[in-house]
């Protein structure tokens, strides 16, 4: 379509207006008379980043064209080429014939409105069938409990397991409670003291109260030596094993079940194993099945899941190294297997519905990268592939745009619920300024049902408004430039024995976003995804990085080494903060020698923030508007906070593309009318809500976009115009001019526009949907 590469989609737009789409986009010296497209079109062409909502059927509309409410809606009164669809609803499962004749009716109706829908079809959604299936490859769960030893011949210990799971899509319901493993030995205030561990599981009595409590009764013996005892349960949910053998080819049949739906693609919404929402802090719970235990036993050499668990739980007396170990390895199986699961999905969408078709949402169940995710997916954010960068509720940014590098997307996208539409009017201009859009979950908590929940967000502006950022789609797919990367060890941040345990350089990352040096934050498992280009940066994906910060690296290896190595010599400033001393495996390991020796070693965060920032300064990289917000914990419970940019302010993504929105206080936008400087250059704007250009390094225009625009003033172009409206322009693979203009109502494109190009595209803004 342009000088852009982009992804293509198989939207059901596509048939029904391929002609026009096709003409307009792929004719290089074509001249058309506008408008092109009828006025009731307002969904973008398929080789521009969709515009994605979500849709959650409940049982109230599962009945004969009960979809039609939502869809018809939507078609009218929003601007969404894709629709996310998860069926919420406990009573039903995906495997049944009559929800899959149901979608299939959806689908059909949401592709002939112009609406692809993304449908999730994952196992979480037919549990029982899974579990009538494989009973025996359910997900299970090591619960430790440790007690005081007294002198009686008899100890009764009651067990009863007081946690609770639950995501978006399936409750975790607990099913069982088993005796698996008793230790007794001595302890004081801390460690477990070396060599007295013993078995005393023959000498212990389980009997089930209910599926959550329990009694053991341990009878007094020689034996029984220490002064401790820890009981180990097994705990069974009804979920579907991480490590089943049979889970990846359980989805594929499901994904074939539905292989006959006009689908626009699939989607996984926040895979891993069953949430916990306290994040085990205390470290008594282990994931186990047993799959997962023969899967340790073959990564450890040999060693046994349960009894490695107290070690893991509590830590002996001269075997810190052995602990810190295992619990690498467990944590790493923990990613990599999630990781497996989510790209054998991707893979089955891909070959099931085509190439171009939409594989979504996001991984981040827990969305801060903390002991929650640890723990639900070994924070697989950056391998768990998507064909954008998708995140949900309060995600850092500095998350959002180093998974935007790794996948490529022309933007991010974050998946944003709230119960006041005045959260998304707000929203959806911080998105724009840091290079993202908003998928559009619905009003939650809901006030009302949830069906009118999802129709209420086409009340008022809110999507006139992002039609008009809609226009950025146009015209760029480089992402936010971030010319700091926070490099953090993964596995050191997984480590409950680590010092430096759940903590990923969030802060040092929100430093510089404070201070206007944006900055991605970008796990050390992402090494062999980085590169040093041809000039000499570091690089991830388009991103070129001026500044690079090792953090705490204990536990990493040769690898992260070498790349450092091989990068010194370059024109990226590296640096590191925190001590290395042993390697993945705990063994003794000199990181300080194994780095290069030019590489600047940081004690604390302020001196190495203030360092970097003067080193940018010099090489005349300057900031861009400061991050001021701050986003709170998840749901004020879950993680610390992070920084997000204002809904005003100016950003540049790694083409050159100037942005400048302001979204403040009226939801379309603020009045922009300002003079940038662009590469030496003025480029004026009298604009509303949004302002772009791209200018080439001698001045040459090479693209621009603007809501409510009246004049704009570049080197070798001026338009003038009588009434306002959104616009975009830029030049195609052929050098020609072509352009979008939007509104309402379809109109005469104005002579100062057609004395460009006659090269324009029509969209039309959906009309609010009225009370």
């Amino acid at each position: 379509m342009n000088d852009i590469s982009r992804r293509k989609f198989i939207l059901s737009s596509t048939l029904a207006m391929a002609g026009s789409y096709l003409a307009w986009g792929n004719q290089p010296n074509a001249e058309y008379n506008a408008p092109l497209v009828r006025s009731k079109q307002i969904r973008l062409p398929d080789d521009v980043p969709p515009v994605i909502g979500a849709w959650f059927p409940q049982e109230s509309e599962m009945h004969s064209e009960g979809y039609r409410k939502f869809i018809d809606a939507a078609t009218e009164h929003s601007h969404y080429n894709i629709i996310t669809t998860s069926m919420r609803n406990p009573n039903r499962q995906m495997v049944d014939q009559e929800v899959h004749d149901w979608f299939k009716e959806a689908a059909i109706y949401a592709k002939k409105n112009g609406i692809g829908l993304v449908l999730e079809v994952d196992p979480r959604h037919s549990v029982l069938a899974f579990k009538e299936k494989y009973p025996e490859e359910m997900q299970g769960r090591l619960w430790l409990k440790e007690f005081d030893l007294d002198n009686k011949s008899e100890i009764l210990l009651t067990i009863r397991y007081d946690e609770y799971h639950n995501d978006a899509i399936s409750a975790s319901a607990v099913s069982d409670i088993q005796m698996v493993r008793v230790y007794c030995y001595k302890r004081g205030s801390g460690e477990i003291e070396s060599g007295s561990v013993l078995d005393i599981t023959d000498l212990s009595n389980f009997q089930k109260i209910n599926e959550r409590e329990s009694s053991v009764i341990v009878k007094s013996g020689d034996k029984l030596n220490g002064n401790k005892i820890c009981v180990v349960s097994h705990i069974k949910y009804d979920y579907p094993s991480v490590f089943s053998p049979h889970l990846i080819d359980f989805e594929s049949e499901i994904i074939k079940q539905y292989s006959d739906l006009p689908l626009a693609g699939l989607m996984k919404d926040e895979w891993g194993f069953p949430a916990c929402v306290d994040g085990n802090v205390n470290k008594n719970g282990y994931w186990y099945c047993p799959h997962l235990s023969k899967a340790y036993t073959k990564a450890t050499e040999g060693r046994d899941l349960i009894r490695d668990s107290l070690l893991m739980f509590i830590g002996e007396e001269k075997h810190k190294d052995e602990r810190q170990a295992v619990i690498n390895q467990l944590m790493e199986l923990y990613r990599l297997r999630n990781t497996e699961i989510d790209e054998a999905f991707y893979a089955n969408t891909k070959n099931t519905f085509g190439s171009q078709t939409f594989v979504g949402t996001h991984a981040t169940t827990f969305p801060y990268p903390g002991q929650n995710e640890f723990e639900r997916n070994g924070l697989d954010w950056w391998t768990a592939t998507r064909d954008y960068a998708q995140s949900d509720e309060t995600t850092p940014y500095c998350c959002r745009t180093s998974m935007m590098k790794k996948f490529g997307g022309a933007v991010w996208y974050n998946q944003w619920y709230d119960s006041n539409i005045g959260s998304y009017e707000k929203l959806i201009w911080s998105y724009a300024l840091a290079g993202g859009r908003m998928n559009f979950h619905i009003l939650f908590p809901p006030t009302g049902s949830f069906a009118d929940s999802g129709i209420a967000l086409f009340h008022g502006n809110l999507i006139q408004a992002d039609c008009r950022i809609r226009l950025l789609n146009f015209i760029s797919d480089a992402p936010l430039d971030c010319p700091v990367a926070v490099i953090f060890g993964h596995a050191c941040a997984m480590n409950w024995s680590s010092d430096h345990y759940d903590d990923v350089g969030m802060k040092l990352a929100d430093e510089f976003w404070k201070n206007g040096f944006y900055t991605d934050l970008i796990p050390s498992s992402e090494i062999g995804s980085l590169r040093v280009d041809d000039d000499g940066y570091v690089c991830f994906g388009k991103q070129k990085y001026c500044a690079v910060i090792l953090y705490h690296p204990e536990f990493e290896g040769p690898k992260t080494a070498a790349f450092f190595q091989n990068a010194i010599s370059g024109k990226t400033f590296l640096s590191k903060i925190g001590d290395w001393t042993m390697d993945f495996y705990a063994n003794p390991y000199n990181g300080d020698n194994a780095l290069p020796a030019k590489m600047t070693k940081f004690s604390d965060i302020s001196s190495c923030v203030e360092t970097v920032i003067t080193s940018l300064k010099k090489i005349g990289v300057q900031p861009q508007t400061k991050a001021t917000i701050t986003l709170p914990k998840w749901r004020d419970i879950i993680g610390d906070t992070s920084v997000a940019l204002p809904s005003s302010g100016t950003s540049y993504l790694t083409d050159g593309t100037v942005i400048c929105v302001s979204g403040e206080n009226d939801p379309m936008g603020d009045a922009i009318q300002k003079t940038l400087k662009v590469y030496g250059h003025d480029v004026t704007f009298d604009a509303i809500g949004l302002a772009s250009v791209r200018l080439t390094k001698d001045g040459e225009l090479s693209a621009m976009a603007a809501g409510g625009l009246k004049t704009f003033k570049a080197p070798g172009m001026t338009i003038e115009l009588q009434q306002r409206m959104d616009i975009a322009l830029w030049k195609n693979s052929y050098g020609k001019w072509q352009g979008v203009l939007q509104s309402v109502e379809e109109d005469i494109i104005p002579e100062s526009l057609t004395y460009i190009t006659k090269n324009w595209l029509w969209l039309s803004m959906p009309l609010p949907l009225l009370s």
